[in-house]
């Protein structure tokens, strides 16, 4: 047998079709390894990111925004309703208080907003725990003290809550009924049993006490926590017959100056008072607000600013008229801005609102800075 045919002899012959189904097998593996590949590249991409949206939840700029309590979430961002009095955090930013939400809001830096206190249900509930699920009742008056401490008059239910910069929230005066009549107040054996009925403005002093507006009267809550009864329904008796215009004084809004004097506006009739640190009143004038809740401002150059229509009213320490800058500022929709919440940052910018009450519309929030550039940093059109 020659080389040839022993060559042949061993060969082994495969047929047609069983080529064809090792082609088809290859093809198939390796479709099985791309679909594979394919799948592992996914489920990656998916895990990164959903991990990544987790800290962009958690942690909305890296780290937690010193300017912000502790309480401010990025779940909560929500849009003004009726924005009321104003206040001014240390660090800059603007907290409102909307009575129609039943919340307290703060504006952040980049714009929109954040609910720092209430959980949109009108009621009382929540003191000790975070600000964010307490519940209120149609919060009024607003005031930052030194340290940052929010207070809020939470008007509905009868009482002065502090919420903390940890964004704690708690009662600090007010049990949360009325007195029997507003010229009978009893204070009680601490600032929290005792009945101040409906607060509507709230200051704080340079030395940490906080004053507050309701029944008619004047409050003061020291620094040990004493409350004293500092203006009552017959204390500005003693400036009639002179100024007759604050006989029936009912005090609305409050502001204290940086030397502890405690300015007043009056509401029907509109009149603003000065009581000084010595406990003299003295009479300082007359202005129109459309909302007297919200209309008083320490000046961060002295004396007290007050919104008067459509202008804003300085008075010096001393009781002068210093300026009255009119504010003929048009809205996005052509109409006049009519403000009625007022605060100063520490720029010297003021910081205005009107929430559509009063037949005043629409609601917005405007800043003016020192050198008179208005800007609108948030309306409902």
């Amino acid at each position: 047998m020659g080389i040839d045919t022993q060559e042949r002899a061993s060969r082994v012959v495969i047929p047609e079709e069983a080529l064809i189904e090792e082609a088809r097998r290859h093809r198939r593996d390796r479709w099985k390894s791309l679909i594979t590949i394919f799948s592992g590249v996914v489920a990656l991409v998916v895990i990164s990111v959903f991990v990544f949206s987790r800290q962009t939840v958690s942690h909305p700029t890296g780290a937690r925004s010193a300017s912000m309590p502790a309480a401010i979430s990025t779940h909560n961002v929500v849009k003004p309703r009726q924005p009321g009095p104003l206040a001014i955090l240390p660090s800059g930013g603007l907290v409102i208080s909307d009575a129609s939400l039943n919340e307290v809001l703060v504006r952040l830096r980049g714009g929109g907003f954040r609910v720092l206190a209430g959980d949109g249900k009108r009621g009382f509930s929540g003191d000790g725990g975070m600000a964010q699920k307490a519940s209120l009742n149609r919060p009024e008056g607003l005031a930052v003290g030194r340290h940052g401490t929010i207070y809020v008059a939470d008007s509905g239910n009868g009482r002065i809550r502090a919420i903390s910069p940890s964004g704690v929230i708690r009662t600090i005066a007010g049990n949360g009924n009325a007195p029997a009549h507003h010229n009978a107040i009893v204070i009680g054996t601490s600032a929290t049993t005792t009945a101040i009925g409906h607060p509507v403005a709230v200051a704080t002093g340079p030395k940490g006490s906080v004053y507050f507006a309701a029944s008619h009267s004047v409050f003061k809550l020291t620094t040990g926590g004493k409350l004293q009864l500092v203006v009552g329904p017959n204390t500005l008796d003693r400036l009639t017959p002179a100024f007759p215009i604050v006989q029936a004084c009912m005090p609305v809004s409050l502001a204290v100056s940086s030397n502890d004097n405690l300015y007043i506006n009056c509401s029907n009739p509109y009149a603003i008072v000065e009581m000084m640190a010595n406990g003299h009143f003295q009479y300082l004038g007359s202005v129109r607000p459309h909302d007297a809740f919200a209309t008083l401002v320490r000046s961060s150059n002295g004396g007290v600013m007050a919104v008067n229509g459509a202008a804003i009213v300085h008075f010096d320490s001393s009781g002068h008229q210093l300026v009255a800058n009119f504010l003929s500022f048009r809205l996005p929709n052509g109409k006049l801005f009519w403000p009625q919440g007022i605060a100063q940052g520490r720029d010297g910018s003021l910081y205005l609102d009107q929430g559509g009450t009063a037949g005043i519309g629409p609601p917005a929030i405007v800043k003016r800075t020192a050198v008179g550039t208005m800007e609108v940093l948030w309306n409902s059109i």
